[in-house]
């Protein structure tokens, strides 16, 4: 029997080029298509680390001695909201937080009488003001404007709160009548020299 006849020079021809075609264009292709020509689209994101976030605390404010904290009292010189302002002693069974914002309440007559500062919670620069249904609603536009300026002048004494927002029993405030809630609100510093206070009708 003779042997199988192998394959011819031809053939093998034929595959060398074939092979050599196939490496040429893969190395033309890599060439042609660097990295800065792929696609948008289709690169590969890379997400940088989130940086950390630290409360923005205004180490500047004048804070009242401990155990004291500044009481506002609303008033309006003509159509100018203005506060006088005058420290006053914490009992020592309340949070100053609650005792100021109950002080300031209290001189402005506007909620009803009922109105309870049930807490105020505060979390990275963030306080939640807690009152009972009292407090709900029924103020005009001007009442409004006192009691969210009063609110935030408060809570600015405070250099660990930034920002608040409302709570009643528990629920968070949308509203307050024409004042929109749905952010937490920022408060008013204190500046270094507080006014003394005045009387509204003394000149």
């Amino acid at each position: 029997m003779s042997n199988p006849k192998g394959p011819t020079t031809k053939t093998l021809l034929i595959v060398a080029l074939c092979g050599v075609a196939i490496v040429g264009s893969l190395a033309a292709y890599v060439k042609l298509t660097p990295a800065d020509r792929v696609p948008e689209n289709q690169r590969r994101a890379e997400t940088p680390a989130k940086p950390r976030v630290e409360p923005n605390i205004d180490v500047s404010v004048q804070k009242a001695s401990e155990g004291r904290v500044y009481v506002f009292e609303p008033y309006f010189d003509g159509n100018d909201l203005k506060f006088n302002t005058r420290m006053v002693d914490v009992p020592s069974d309340t949070p100053p937080e609650v005792f100021a914002l109950t002080s300031f309440l209290d001189a402005s007559r506007i909620p009803d009488p009922n109105t309870r500062v049930l807490g105020v919670d505060v979390r990275a620069g963030l306080a939640a003001v807690s009152f009972n249904s009292a407090f709900a609603g029924g103020y005009g536009t001007t009442d409004e404007q006192v009691l969210i300026e009063g609110i935030r002048r408060v809570l600015g004494q405070f250099p660990a709160i930034n920002e608040f927002e409302l709570y009643i029993d528990g629920t968070k405030m949308e509203t307050l009548g024409s004042v929109e809630l749905n952010e937490p609100m920022p408060v008013i510093r204190l500046t270094m020299n507080v006014e003394a206070p005045k009387s509204p009708n003394t000149d």
